[in-house]
Protein backbone atom coordinates (compact mmCIF):
# COMPACT_ATOMS: atom_id res chain seq x y z
CA UNK A 1 0.00 0.00 0.00
CA UNK A 2 1.63 3.25 -0.88
CA UNK A 3 0.35 5.67 1.75
CA UNK A 4 2.04 3.26 4.16
CA UNK A 5 5.31 3.53 2.48
CA UNK A 6 4.78 7.51 2.49
CA UNK A 7 3.52 7.08 5.74
CA UNK A 8 7.10 5.17 7.27
CA UNK A 9 8.78 7.89 5.12
CA UNK A 10 7.22 11.28 6.44
CA UNK A 11 7.80 9.76 9.85
CA UNK A 12 11.12 8.84 9.45
CA UNK A 13 12.20 12.38 7.76
CA UNK A 14 10.26 14.12 11.05
CA UNK A 15 12.31 11.62 13.54
CA UNK A 16 15.43 12.85 12.08
CA UNK A 17 14.92 16.71 11.96
CA UNK A 18 13.42 16.64 15.41
CA UNK A 19 16.61 14.44 16.23
CA UNK A 20 18.81 17.34 14.49
CA UNK A 21 16.78 19.92 16.00
CA UNK A 22 17.00 18.71 19.46
CA UNK A 23 21.17 17.97 19.40
CA UNK A 24 21.93 21.58 18.15
CA UNK A 25 19.56 22.97 21.15
CA UNK A 26 21.85 20.50 22.98
CA UNK A 27 24.75 22.08 21.74
CA UNK A 28 23.30 25.87 22.69
CA UNK A 29 22.26 24.92 25.81
CA UNK A 30 26.15 23.58 26.52
CA UNK A 31 27.05 27.06 25.06
CA UNK A 32 25.40 28.88 27.09
CA UNK A 33 25.24 27.41 30.45
CA UNK A 34 27.98 27.89 33.11
CA UNK A 35 27.94 24.49 34.44
CA UNK A 36 29.21 21.58 32.73
CA UNK A 37 26.06 19.38 32.55
CA UNK A 38 25.89 15.56 31.83
CA UNK A 39 25.32 14.34 28.06
CA UNK A 40 21.76 12.58 29.58
CA UNK A 41 20.43 16.10 31.21
CA UNK A 42 22.10 17.74 28.31
CA UNK A 43 19.36 16.07 25.66
CA UNK A 44 16.46 16.32 28.16
CA UNK A 45 17.20 20.12 28.41
CA UNK A 46 16.93 19.87 24.80
CA UNK A 47 14.11 17.53 24.23
CA UNK A 48 12.08 20.44 26.54
CA UNK A 49 13.64 23.50 24.88
CA UNK A 50 12.06 22.20 21.45
CA UNK A 51 8.82 20.74 23.04
CA UNK A 52 8.25 24.24 24.24
CA UNK A 53 8.98 26.07 20.51
CA UNK A 54 6.87 23.34 18.74
CA UNK A 55 4.15 23.80 21.45
CA UNK A 56 4.21 27.41 21.03
CA UNK A 57 4.84 27.39 16.99
CA UNK A 58 1.83 25.48 16.36
CA UNK A 59 -0.28 28.28 18.97
CA UNK A 60 1.20 30.36 16.43
CA UNK A 61 0.13 28.97 13.45
CA UNK A 62 -3.63 29.03 15.36
CA UNK A 63 -3.43 32.33 16.74
CA UNK A 64 -0.52 34.33 14.69
CA UNK A 65 0.72 37.27 16.86
CA UNK A 66 -0.20 35.57 20.46
CA UNK A 67 3.06 34.60 21.76
CA UNK A 68 5.34 37.78 22.58
CA UNK A 69 8.89 36.55 21.39
CA UNK A 70 10.52 38.74 24.14
CA UNK A 71 8.19 36.64 26.84
CA UNK A 72 9.52 33.28 25.17
CA UNK A 73 13.25 34.52 25.02
CA UNK A 74 12.71 35.20 28.62
CA UNK A 75 11.47 31.79 29.81
CA UNK A 76 13.90 29.90 27.70
CA UNK A 77 16.44 32.21 29.69
CA UNK A 78 15.21 31.84 32.95
CA UNK A 79 15.24 27.74 32.33
CA UNK A 80 18.56 28.04 31.13
CA UNK A 81 19.83 29.82 34.29
CA UNK A 82 17.54 27.55 36.70
CA UNK A 83 20.11 24.71 35.59
CA UNK A 84 23.01 26.91 35.80
CA UNK A 85 22.10 27.56 39.81
CA UNK A 86 20.99 23.63 40.36
CA UNK A 87 24.17 22.76 38.89
CA UNK A 88 27.07 24.85 41.00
Amino acid sequence: FPYATLFRSLRERFIARRRAAAAEQAANIAESTATVQSSRRLAELAQLVVTINLGIGMEEVLQPGIIDPDLLAQLITALLESVAVQGD
